[in-house]
């Protein structure tokens, strides 16, 4: 049970207890005294700097790409690097001085300089591909800072990425089955696991839910007689089973 849900439901069981003359007033006030109190109030400046410095950020971003071309290839490329690296600095003196949400929003900006950085260089150097393989890499590279920062927000990031990747594989490239989404999507959950990150574990089953239906509705023509009934009952099955599994581990798994 949550932190904030215990006290919820201990206040009320103290009133009750009051009421039929089990504990004294004085007694449930001692108790209430000695529960932490709320963080929310302490909380929210920070969440304030945090939606503040993502803005900043992208603000930068986007009058950089702007004027993009008026600036030297070189100066690009150290205007880009400088940015992430700052950011990823900024973090690791945050971390040091205890300040979470803001060392997981300079987290995110790193990792939102990176996955930038592969867009306008790819532009710069007019460099062509398959364009899912460059949010395959911006998903990588969130992964990598997620483990070596142990970063909540920039595996929120790699998880979102992958499944947009894999969205993009199967509907604008008709791929019936996207096997590699497999690989990717089991080390996604054990660095859920390994960072003990309950939205990590929600967020893994619901992108692999998205995946199996999404595998589902290719795998399947909608010429065979009954095929559209078959997909609805497959496809509320898989979501059916993520949600036993995102209950299981919301009952088992530590915060």
């Amino acid at each position: 049970m949550r932190e904030h849900d215990y006290q919820r439901r201990l206040k009320s069981d103290l009133e009750k207890w009051i009421a039929q003359g089990i504990i004294s007033k004085k007694n449930a006030e001692d108790i209430i005294k000695k529960l932490p109190s709320s963080q929310i109030a302490d909380r929210l400046p920070s969440i304030i700097a945090v939606l503040g410095a993502v803005l900043i950020c992208f603000g930068i971003l986007a009058f950089v790409a702007a004027n993009w071309y008026g600036i030297a290839k070189g100066a690009r490329l150290a205007l880009l690097a400088a940015g992430m690296w700052a950011a990823y600095g900024s973090a690791v003196v945050l971390q040091n001085r205890g300040s979470v949400w803001l060392y997981e929003a300079m987290v995110l900006i790193g990792v939102g300089f990176y996955a930038i950085s592969i867009v306008l260089i790819a532009q710069m150097y007019h460099i062509d591909g398959h364009y899912p393989d460059a949010i395959f890499m911006a998903s990588a590279g969130a992964l990598v800072a997620a483990w070596l920062a142990r970063s909540t927000s920039a595996l929120v990031m790699a998880i979102a990425a992958i499944t947009l990747w894999t969205g993009l594989e199967i509907i604008e490239f008709n791929v019936r089955f996207h096997w590699p989404f497999l690989i990717v999507w089991c080390v996604l959950t054990a660095s859920a696991f390994q960072l003990r990150s309950r939205i990590g574990y929600h967020l893994v089953t619901l992108s692999f839910g998205f995946w199996a239906t999404l595998t589902v509705f290719m795998s399947f023509s909608l010429a065979v007689g009954g095929a559209i009934s078959q997909l609805a009952s497959l496809a509320f099955f898989v979501l059916a089973i993520a949600l036993v599994f995102t209950h299981h581990l919301h009952k088992n798994l530590p915060d």
